[in-house]
């Protein structure tokens, strides 16, 4: 289908920067499959079209639409570690909960509930369960509401998080931290290089276990 657009903007050297901007971007959308009409012309010349097709359109459950959803979410689109995470907190924490619920009917006394079981049934921390809502189940419906519309209103508008709770810093002392090389150097010798490694650097484990002989300079 082919379609003229206007862009209601002057014809100035900045504008024609926007719009090459955006043009590259639907260009992207297009290629991948993903790209939605009305979200980037919702008054455009054929807006009637795609919004007689979205009203006739059959209501999905959120197994159904994140059966669509999830196979847009590939590299380069997005990264490998989130995908994982799309696919590993949707099949074990959200669907077996929401999946045979529409997807316009989330709202948020639904994410409310879906949070008490994950936190007080399933054991998972404030953190981790901020990930799986907050992160994986927004992402979702927030392309449900803008590209798809399924849904009108933001349900995560009010659900409401506890701030962060900052631990003071407890380090250990001098005469513990000789005890705790001291055990790793008679009981887990293999491991005393690594400890001692993060007690006189300060580097991260991820930090020290990413360094290679080639990183090392005796001299």
């Amino acid at each position: 289908m082919r379609s003229w657009e206007g862009t209601h903007f002057k014809d100035t050297p900045e504008n024609r920067r926007l719009i090459q901007a955006r043009s590259i971007l639907i260009e992207a959308e297009m290629k991948a499959g993903v790209f939605n009409y009305l979200k980037w012309f919702p008054h455009g010349n054929r807006a009637h079209l795609f919004e007689s097709a979205q009203a006739e359109a059959k209501p999905m459950t959120i197994d159904e639409y994140f059966d669509q959803w999830i196979k847009k979410k590939v590299p380069p689109l997005v990264r490998k570690s989130a995908e994982r995470d799309y696919r590993q907190h949707f099949s074990r924490y959200i669907l077996p909960v929401l999946g045979d619920h529409l997807v316009s009917s989330i709202n948020t006394q639904l994410l409310e509930d879906l949070r008490h079981d994950l936190i007080d049934h399933s054991c998972l921390s404030v953190k981790f369960t901020r990930n799986i809502l907050d992160g994986s189940l927004r992402a979702m419906l927030r392309d449900s509401r803008l590209v798809d519309h399924l849904i009108k209103d933001d349900p995560f508008i009010g659900l409401t998080w506890p701030d962060k709770i900052e631990r003071e810093p407890d380090p250990f002392t001098g005469a513990e931290r000789d005890e705790i090389l001291d055990h790793f150097k008679a009981k887990v010798a293999f491991y005393f290089p690594f400890i001692y490694v993060l007690f006189w650097t300060g580097m991260r484990p991820s930090e020290v276990t990413a360094l290679r002989w080639g990183d090392v300079d005796l001299l």
